[in-house]
């Protein structure tokens, strides 16, 4: 909830008033900033309709000022995640398909990452992909793969749902317990994956997702 109402004072008293962001001392445009921050918050406490909604004007607004990292922005960290989050496989593979393009067009290697991997997600979903692909910057690879992960559960290996286990991965904690608590009942280890499931949910609860 915090971080839901950090992101809407933005929206409500941004710092500067400039049309661009290229004008600020900022990468992005706040309010682009902001109307993300909120999409992936929504999701996560359980609004979905919202979360596509504010996800939806981060890149019209980048649009609207004209400011294409702004703009990847918005389609790497909202737009994207939140049409694989919320199962609109269709949305999830134009955001991509424009992330990867307009990323490779400005040579934005950092964000051609976030596009690859997308990209994965979308093959997997096919039957035409098993693994990840490497990332070479570290901390692109993790920021990156606790979203995936989120997505595809079948991403995740035991380092990745270590994560989990020691809060390491605070915001996706829950459901990094859950996955591991699937793959322990598969297992037959009913007792483990219950416990692994009661503190999912208490984490849950903490953060009110």
């Amino acid at each position: 909830l915090s971080a839901r109402a950090h992101a809407q004072s933005v929206l409500d008293a941004p710092i500067t008033v400039n049309f661009s962001a290229r004008n600020t001392d900022f990468h992005f445009d706040q309010r682009v900033a902001a109307h993300t921050v909120l999409a992936r918050t929504q999701w996560l406490l359980g609004f979905p309709e919202q979360a596509v909604w504010h996800a939806r004007e981060a890149a019209e607004r980048a649009l609207a000022i004209g400011h294409m990292l702004s703009f990847i922005y918005a389609l790497a960290t909202g737009c994207a995640p939140v049409a694989f989050w919320v199962g609109d496989w269709q949305e999830a593979r134009r955001y991509t398909q424009l992330l990867e393009r307009r990323a490779e067009e400005y040579s934005l290697f950092f964000w051609q990452a976030f596009g690859a991997e997308y990209r994965l997600l979308l093959e997997r979903r096919e039957g035409s992909a098993a693994t990840l692909d490497p990332l070479v910057d570290p901390f692109t690879r993790m920021h990156l793969r606790d979203t995936l992960c989120s997505i595809d559960g079948g991403l995740a290996d035991d380092s990745m749902l270590e994560r989990g286990e020691s809060g390491a991965a605070a915001w996706c904690a829950p459901e990094f317990l859950r996955i591991k608590g699937e793959r322990l009942a598969g297992r037959g280890a009913v007792e483990a994956a219950e416990a692994l499931y009661r503190k999912g949910l208490a984490l849950a609860g903490e953060h009110q997702a």
